[in-house]
Formats: C-alpha cells, sequence, structure tokens
C-alpha cells in the first residue's frame, strides 16, 4: 500500500492513503528547541510521541511510554541501523539507503530480500512537486503502520538531528 506525505518535512505533514486519498495521520513537531514528535490519528486523537531527550529519549505509543533504546534499539551503538519488534512479535531492521530514504527488512531476511516497507523521498518536476514523499508498506504489515510510522519519524529525525550535529540517543 502506498502511503504518502503532504509536505517536504516528514516531521510536519499529514499522512494519506495515496489510493483512497483519505488521512490516516497527522504528524507535528514544534520548530524550537529539542521539542516531541506527536502523532495523531484521523480522529485527532495522539497515539504517538518521541521525546528525543538527551541522554534518554522516550517513546510513547497508544498510552504506553518506555525509553527509545528499549523499544527501538541500534543495532550496535556506533550503528544508524534500528530494530523495530512489532506487536505480532516479529523483527524486523531499519537501513538508510545513500539515498536518503530507509528501507525495513525482517531480521532474518537474506541480503537479496526485498523491503517489506519503503521510503520515497518527494519528486521534483520542473519548478513543479511531482509527489511529496511517502512509504510503500507490505499489506500484512498495515495493521501495525501506527508503530511503523513512528519508528520511521524517529529514523528521519535523528538523519536530520545527525546532520546538524544534535546529539540523540
Amino acid at each position: 500500500m502506498n502511503v504518502g506525505f503532504t509536505s517536504f518535512d516528514v516531521l510536519n505533514t499529514s499522512v494519506i492513503d495515496e489510493t483512497k486519498e483519505c488521512l490516516l495521520f497527522e504528524v507535528s513537531t514544534p520548530k524550537c528547541g529539542h521539542p516531541p514528535t506527536t502523532i495523531k490519528n484521523a480522529a485527532g486523537e495522539v497515539i504517538g510521541e518521541y521525546e528525543p531527550k538527551f541522554p534518554k529519549a522516550k517513546i510513547t505509543l497508544n498510552g504506553y511510554t518506555t525509553a527509545l533504546s528499549e523499544w527501538l534499539p541500534k543495532k550496535n551503538p556506533m550503528a544508524t541501523e534500528r530494530i523495530l519488534t512489532l506487536p505480532n512479535g516479529k523483527v524486523y531492521i531499519w537501513k538508510q539507503k545513500w539515498t536518503g530514504s530507509f528501507k525495513l527488512f525482517p531480521i532474518d531476511a537474506p541480503k537479496d530480500a526485498e523491503p517489506v516497507v519503503e521510503t520515497h523521498n518527494a519528486q521534483l518536476r520542473l519548478f513543479k512537486v511531482k509527489r511529496y514523499g511517502g512509504m510503500c508498506v507490505d499489506l500484512d504489515l498495515m495493521p501495525f503502520l501506527d508503530a511503523i510510522l513512528l519508528s520511521f519519524i524517529v529514523c528521519e529525525r535523528e538523519c536530520q538531528d545527525r546532520a546538524t550535529g544534535i546529539a540523540t540517543t
């Protein structure tokens, strides 16, 4: 399923089902300081939050709060890859590509495996936006889209923070 963003800024965007063109989530991050990123569902209820406080970042998903390092641990302390365990017990790993996009693979997938989630960057066409970014999500993972979106937002925000020299854990 193709999930799209309505803005270049994935930390401040609406998330839509590109086929039905219906709202799935709203993502917002205040611009000042090191504020939390909040995800609301289509009904406007907060379902997720990422607080990148140094030294202990926190995640809240569907009312449950935990340390980022427990919910989305790094593959190793120096790695950028993060490991996501979904509520169905299956384990996945986010890998960033040189293009700036991210791909989610089953942790035990062979090297030539297809990703189960793949993000795509905005596409421009001569002074006009052809498409804002989004992600292609395997249909089997759609029940976990909230967790996938929140984990992607963590990876994306960390990528942006690394680019600006902001420390996160």
